[in-house]
């Protein structure tokens, strides 16, 4: 009965073993399991929620769209701007091509009255 006894009591021993051994393994993962959850809840409070980022693209939609408008009036009134220069160029081009037609009139005229070559 002795040998018995002490297969039995190795047996249990044995199984001792694998219990701790198993028990530690457990723990050592569930520690990393618990590692990685508390990571993420941290990383978690500095993501933003879907409602805060459709609200945030709403408004920069709403600004863009305010800027469209009024780099369209900008637009407008450069073009308006430089057909006012145009408009100003030709009159001033008109002003020296009048002045030159004078000038040249003016010469024939003194020429003819006083007979200078």
């Amino acid at each position: 009965m002795d040998d018995l006894e002490k297969s039995f009591d190795s047996k249990l021993e044995l199984r001792d073993r694998a219990l701790e051994v198993a028990a530690a393994a457990m723990s050592y993962r569930l520690e990393g399991m618990n590692e990685l959850r508390a990571q993420l809840n941290n990383e978690r409070g500095h993501y933003t929620t879907a409602e805060k980022m459709e609200s945030e693209i709403a408004r920069i939609d709403s600004r863009h769209a305010d800027l469209l408008i009024r780099v369209g009036h900008i637009e407008e009134r450069t073009y308006a701007a430089e057909a006012v220069d145009k408009r100003a160029d030709v009159t001033s081009d008109r002003i020296l091509a009048t002045a030159a037609v004078a000038l040249s009139l003016i010469a024939v005229v003194s020429t003819v009255i006083l007979n200078l070559p």
